[in-house]
C-alpha cells in the first residue's frame, strides 16, 4: 500500500541520518 512505502521511506531516512550522525561523531 502507499502508506507502507511512505513509512519505509521515513524509516530509511531516519536510519541513514542516524548512521551519518555516528559517522560525523567519529570524524570529530
Amino acid at each position: 500500500s502507499r502508506e507502507k512505502s511512505i513509512l519505509r521511506l521515513f524509516g530509511t531516512a531516519h536510519y541513514y541520518s542516524r548512521e551519518k550522525l555516528e559517522f560525523d561523531k567519529d570524524l570529530l
